[in-house]
Order: C-alpha cells, then sequence, then structure tokens
C-alpha cells in the first residue's frame, strides 16, 4: 500500500512540473487527457487517482472481460463510468461496485449495452480525444483551464472546475471536431465572482436522447431530468 501511494504521488508530481504542456492519461482502449493546470488540491489528485484505479478494478471483477471494456475517470470525487458490457444486469453491477468505494461521492454511469468496441474506434476515439485537447489548448476563446477530455465511440465527456462561460465555450471547441457525436458536461461549475465551487447536482439534463441517470452512492436513486437544468452537473451538448 505505501509503494502504491509512493506510486501516485510521484505521479502527481510529475504531471504538476509539467502543467504547460498537455498529458495523455490512459490505454489504448480509452484517452484521456488533462489541460493545463490542475485547480484541484493535491490531495484531492490523488484521491481521483485512488478512484481510478481501485473502481476501475473492482468494476471489471464483475463483468466478462472478454466482451467488456470498462474504463474510470474521476474528478472532485465524480466517478465517470465508460466503455461497454454485454447486459444491462452487468451495468448495474458496475454501479454497484463503484459504491464500494468510499471516496467516490457520485457516480456517471454510461456504459453502453452492446458489444465491445473494435480497435478502429478506440483509435478514432484517441484522435478525436487529441484533436479536442488541441482546441481547447489552442482557442482564444477557450481559457486554459483544467479540463478532462474522456472520449468513447465518439461521445465526449468534459470534467473539471470552470465557470459558467467557461463551460459552454469548451463545449462549442469540442463539438467543432470532425467525428465527434455528442458532447457532455460534466463539470464541476465555479462562481464567477467569488472562484467558489458549486456541490455537484445529482441530476443528468437530457436534451435529444434517452441517456442514462447519474447516482448517488448514498442512496442509489437516479433521477431523471428536471425541467429546468442545474447550474453544474451533467449535461448534454448538441453537435452541429
Amino acid at each position: 500500500m505505501k509503494f502504491y501511494k509512493t506510486a501516485l504521488l510521484s505521479a502527481l508530481a510529475a504531471s504538476t512540473f509539467s502543467a504547460c504542456v498537455p498529458i495523455v492519461v490512459g490505454t489504448a482502449a480509452v484517452v484521456t487527457a488533462v489541460v493545463a493546470t490542475d485547480r484541484r488540491t493535491t490531495g484531492m489528485q490523488l484521491t481521483d487517482k485512488t478512484i481510478d484505479i481501485t473502481v476501475g478494478n473492482e468494476a471489471k471483477k464483475v463483468v466478462n472481460p472478454d466482451t467488456s471494456r470498462i474504463n474510470v475517470s474521476a474528478f472532485n470525487q465524480r466517478a465517470l463510468i465508460t466503455g461497454e458490457v454485454a447486459t444491462a444486469e452487468e451495468k448495474a453491477r458496475v454501479t454497484e461496485a463503484a459504491k464500494l468505494s468510499k471516496d467516490v461521492k457520485y457516480i456517471v454511469n454510461e456504459l453502453v449495452v452492446g458489444p465491445k468496441s473494435s480497435f478502429k474506434s478506440r483509435t478514432n476515439d484517441s484522435w478525436i480525444t487529441s484533436k479536442v485537447r488541441s482546441e481547447l489548448t489552442l482557442s482564444e476563446n477557450v481559457p486554459s483551464r483544467p479540463i478532462a477530455i474522456t472520449t468513447s465511440q465518439g461521445v465526449v465527456y468534459l470534467m473539471g472546475e470552470v465557470t459558467p462561460e467557461e463551460a459552454d465555450k469548451a463545449a462549442n471547441a469540442a463539438s467543432r471536431i470532425r467525428g465527434v457525436k455528442r458532447v457532455v458536461k460534466v463539470f464541476d461549475i465555479i462562481d464567477p465572482t467569488n472562484k467558489t465551487t458549486s456541490p455537484a447536482y445529482n441530476h443528468i439534463q437530457n436534451s435529444s436522447y434517452s441517456g442514462p441517470m447519474i447516482q448517488s452512492p448514498a442512496t442509489g436513486v437516479a433521477q431523471p431530468a428536471p425541467s429546468k437544468p442545474p447550474s453544474n452537473g451533467v449535461q448534454t451538448f448538441p453537435v452541429n
């Protein structure tokens, strides 16, 4: 356990010293990129990296590895789960497995029930993530803020601590990339007047599809989209 924590701290130190350069974290199955300096504390970054590993390992124990692909990306103790599983029962079991982590506050289960994605699809996801990362870094209208990018089957998920304006600009920038099917905002919204972070909402805004719900590990209750979407949490952004 001591070695495990040391390894994570070393990874955090490396990312801190190279904050001016986009860093890609992930495997061939999924690509997650973090842009610019991270607003999270070092302790929170360590907690999120621990969630990535522990929840990912627990989730993989409850599914068939031959027919599933699971990736966990955590930000401020919100676990985003992407990939594919063979059945709805497996998807539900993954949510239950994620609840076992004491560090997880919210679960966003975006697993697709269907065939495991092909190598070609995963390669395309890597390309999209790279292009979105470049767009966010170079675009004059998107501030250089810490935004984590995860792409799965052409759907781009954006996570980070941003203002409402930054969230919309980032989603707009991502939607311009060729091959992007949908942009999903999984942001923690910062009050632009005092830069405080609003608490996470356990809601999801659906714009044009019947998507999954966000579940609280405390209650296990999935809530539908409210008539008026909350100011933060999970939101979908239509791609033109």
